[in-house]
């Protein structure tokens, strides 16, 4: 699973918990407002779905 930023780097996704829909990525540089892509190589996580998505950061590891 990964996501791609604005500048087309994609970045893995270390965790993704769906209780709680919060996305971890260690170090990632994103900030509230960042859109950015979301997709997998096999299996997408339930409840989400492939496509964009706007970032509501909670610290520089976590958001949702």
């Amino acid at each position: 699973m990964y996501v791609t930023n604005n500048d087309n780097a994609t970045i893995s996704i270390s965790k993704i918990n769906t209780s709680t829909n919060t996305v971890t990525i260690q170090n990632h540089s994103f900030n509230t407002g960042d859109k950015v892509f979301y997709d997998s190589d096999d299996l997408v996580a339930s409840g989400l779905n492939t496509g964009e998505y706007f970032i509501s950061k909670i610290d520089n590891n976590q958001f949702n």
